[in-house]
């Protein structure tokens, strides 16, 4: 206990010679990682979001010029180097160049997918580039001019790494800063002397505060899947004279992901809902005019079940005609539109003595018991559209009732229940 109340009263003491100044700290370009889940783009768009994560990755640089820091902190997994190739190593050696010519610093340490020893040795970095590639922990002083504005305690992802005691302070000039790659909490690094924990390896953003310390991950420069709903990109990073910190998030993205709902009765008309889709769409558009949005639509109904309304070709033609009207780039491009299940299946359905009765029958009995297990191991065959169907053994409790919602509406479309 008494150690620790040495180092904090060192980080104290330590904070009243801090020099203000900025930086940037970004991390996961994930430059190799193209987008996923996306189909039938017309020429343009494509275009844009097949260099989406280069261009996003830039705009972190583009910052660090604009808002002059002292440095850039990058936290691993720029890109994986076996992957990348030469085009990877052409943009960065160019963004290296960049900040060099404005004598801004760049710190690197390798995170599990850009292992910086298979860096080429034929290619030397400009000189205003640190790297950290070991797992061992390494130090550098930061200076500008006669003013020492931190100190930076970097070491590569160890995926054996528990805890980060490996950083503690002992002596450090200026801002004591932490800087590697991995999962960790604030719980496992307060009280080590550190005031700003540089991380890397989280695909969102997430900052996480205590009095004199925070522990940062930046977040992807670029989502790459409908999971990554919302902003990405970089954190700004200002220090000020009696050492506190402060982070601003910079929106880097070139393409965002975005989840839109409405909520409409069952007996709408198609132009009706049409009209509902366009409103929303504008009102989304007009906020980010400059942006390209890729956009999972759900609607939630309410009602009597509607046959007429679910029908998949309807579906087909809304979501085609979504498309047409919004999708240019910049402009909202529509990915997918599903519906929730309806809790007003007729009820004399249920008791049919049909194929279509038994499987209603079937998925309620799952819906109404949780601990039912769902397991398709069962249904794994050598047919190319059953292939790694053996590995969903294990369904997450959060994705249980998800599942069966949209497997009732895709089996009442298969058995006929929109034709009855």
């Amino acid at each position: 206990m008494s150690e620790m109340r040495s180092l904090e009263s060192k980080a104290v003491e330590m904070s009243r010679r801090i020099e203000p100044f900025r930086f940037i700290h970004a991390s996961d370009f994930q430059l190799h990682r193209p987008l996923v889940g996306l189909s039938d783009l017309p020429a343009n768009i494509k275009e844009t979001l097949a260099s989406s994560a280069y261009r996003a990755a830039e705009r972190v640089f583009d910052a660090a010029i604009s808002e002059r820091v002292a440095f850039v902190l990058l936290s691993g997994n720029l890109v994986d180097l076996e992957y990348g190739g030469p085009r990877a190593i052409a943009f960065l050696l160019g963004q290296f160049e960049r900040l060099a010519q404005r004598k801004i610093k760049v710190f690197w340490c390798g995170g599990e997918s850009d292992l910086l020893d298979r860096w080429p040795t034929a290619i030397e970095l400009p000189e205003n580039v640190r790297l950290f590639p070991s797992t061992l922990v390494d130090s550098a002083v930061v200076r500008e001019g006669d003013r020492v504005l931190a100190t930076i305690f970097g070491a590569a992802c160890d995926p054996h790494r528990s805890s980060l005691k490996d950083f503690r302070v002992e002596k450090a000039e200026g801002l004591p800063i932490g800087m590697t790659c991995g999962s960790m909490d604030l719980s496992k690094v307060a009280g080590q002397g550190i005031r700003y924990w540089a991380m890397g390896g989280k695909a969102k953003r997430d900052i996480q505060n205590q009095p004199n310390v925070i522990l940062a991950y930046p977040g992807s420069v670029q989502g790459r899947d409908h999971k990554a709903v919302g902003p990405q990109g970089a954190l700004l990073v200002s220090v000020e004279a009696g050492g506190q910190i402060r982070t601003q998030g910079l929106d880097c993205d070139v393409a965002r992901w975005m989840n839109l709902s409405l909520s409409v009765a069952e007996t709408v008309k198609q132009d009706g809902l049409k009209d509902l889709l366009a409103d929303r769409a504008l009102q989304v558009v007009s906020k980010m005019p400059d942006a390209n949005l890729l956009v999972h639509w759900h609607i939630a109904t309410t009602g009597e079940y509607s046959t007429e309304f679910r029908k998949q070709e309807n579906r087909d033609s809304l979501l085609k005609w979504l498309r047409h009207e919004f999708g240019s780039s910049p402009g909202l491009w529509s990915v997918d539109l599903t519906f929730s299940a309806t809790q007003n299946v007729p009820k004399v359905w249920y008791e049919e003595d049909t194929i279509l009765g038994d499987f209603l029958r079937e998925v309620s009995r799952y819906s109404s018991n949780e601990t039912l297990p769902i397991n398709l191991y069962g249904y794994a065959g050598d047919e190319d559209e059953l292939e790694g169907i053996g590995r969903l053994t294990k369904i997450e409790p959060e994705k249980r009732q998800e599942m069966l919602d949209a497997v009732l509406l895709e089996g009442i479309e298969r058995l006929g229940g929109n034709e009855t």
